[in-house]
């Protein structure tokens, strides 16, 4: 009796001792998690604080193409020179972007990011920046001028960065007509013929619409049009919620999309098929608009072409092809500092198309995990500003080992 006693006592005595070490285990491994996730939130924090607070080195190493020659040694997207923080350099974000129409030729991968902030084999990351709010444009309406169908009626969409729709914000809009003829020589000219002007206010849904119809039917009464070939229309629209601005600009026609390219410092960089259409009133140059739309401002500016000469190219003509694919690069004489779109009218595979350049494209950047969820990830969300206009900065990071 004695015996089966202490057997018992020793198996329950046992069974004690494997739950204690069993929920040892458990605590340890639990507190592990959590120390190694706070170890992972402290290097995200760290890696988000290194990209929009520092400049980087070279400090203008979006735009220094005199002395750039793969010389980029530290990573950071701050603008030099600025005492505000959280200041994106526009030069440095659009060396992220990479448009499916038109690879960028200085583009800066994943992966020399993550070499350059010493992640690699470490963790992977996704980088993306895009606006605080987001407006989005779409055409209602055509109507058939001097033989070309242009949008006239418009839906104003704004939402934030994380889907939801912004009611009572005021959306002010600028419409041009563009106008394309023929010129000295038969070589075609543009110049901007009209521009109207709306006010209006989004509901409920954040949403509302603009209708310019009767505004471009009285237009075609007159003979202000006669004469033009093509005619054009761009849509500059400009948001503001509580003091938090927003802006887009709308080109597309009923046959497709406008051109883009790549505004990197005072350069434009386009397609090397695509030819600039020079405005009417300059002959001797190619001219270009600059939209600042917190001030309603277009700036006409000259830009030239640049070419290599007796064998030797400018510096940015020559390290933006340095690869195998060609661009046209253009000089701009002068670069509003608030400037967020390049408008110009070119031609392109024999017509004549819109060309709309932003800013500040949309971005997404990574490396690693880029067709699997990892285990264990952290994102952190900051705001960062250029020229007023707020963006969302969202970085996720993980281990590799865990990815």
């Amino acid at each position: 009796m004695h015996a089966i006693l202490e057997y018992i006592g020793v198996t329950l005595s046992m069974i004690v001792l494997l739950a204690i070490t069993n929920y040892s285990l458990m605590i340890f491994a639990r507190d592990a998690l959590h120390v190694r996730e706070e170890q992972l939130y402290t290097a995200a924090e760290r890696v988000m604080d290194k990209i929009l607070l520092t400049t980087g080195y070279p400090p203008d190493w979006g735009s220094g193409f005199e002395s750039y020659n793969a010389s980029l040694s530290d990573y950071g997207l701050a603008r030099y020179g600025s005492r505000v923080p959280y200041e994106l350099d526009p030069d440095k974000v659009v060396r992220l972007a990479n448009l499916s129409d038109l690879p960028n030729p200085l583009l800066v991968r994943g992966e020399s990011i993550a070499e350059l902030l010493d992640l690699k084999g470490k963790y992977g990351f996704r980088l993306t920046i895009e606006p605080l709010l987001k407006c989005e444009v779409s055409a209602l309406r055509y109507l058939r001028v001097r033989g070309t169908m242009v949008p006239v009626k418009f839906r104003v969409e704004l939402t934030n960065a994380f889907g939801r729709s912004i009611p009572s914000a005021l959306v002010n809009v600028t419409y041009l007509l563009i106008g394309v003829k023929p010129g000295v020589g038969g070589k075609e000219t543009m110049d901007v013929r009209e521009i109207i002007r709306s006010v209006n206010v989004t509901d409920a849904n954040g949403e509302c619409t603009l209708d310019l119809s009767e505004e471009v039917a009285e237009l075609t009464k007159g003979d202000e049009l006669r004469g033009y070939s093509r005619l054009l229309s761009v849509l500059i629209v400009y948001a503001n919620w509580n003091q938090v601005p927003t802006t887009s600009v709308f080109a597309g026609d009923s046959e497709g999309s406008p051109v883009t390219g790549y505004l990197i410092g005072n350069y434009l960089v386009l397609n090397a098929n695509l030819s600039l259409i020079p405005r009417a009133a300059v002959l001797v140059k190619d001219e270009v608009l600059q939209v600042l739309p917190q001030s309603d401002a277009l700036i006409p500016v000259e830009v030239t072409e640049l070419k290599p000469a007796d064998g030797d190219a400018p510096p940015a003509y020559r390290v933006i092809n340095h690869g195998a694919f060609r661009y046209k690069v253009f000089r701009l004489e002068y670069l509003d500092d608030q400037t967020m779109y390049i408008i110009a009218v070119g031609q392109w595979r024999g017509g004549v198309i819109p060309i709309v350049i932003e800013r500040i494209p949309r971005i997404s950047v990574g490396y690693g995990a880029e067709h699997v969820t990892p285990v264990n990830e952290v994102t952190l969300t900051r705001i960062a500003y250029f020229s007023g206009f707020p963006y969302v900065v969202k970085l996720s990071m993980w281990r590799v080992s865990e990815g």
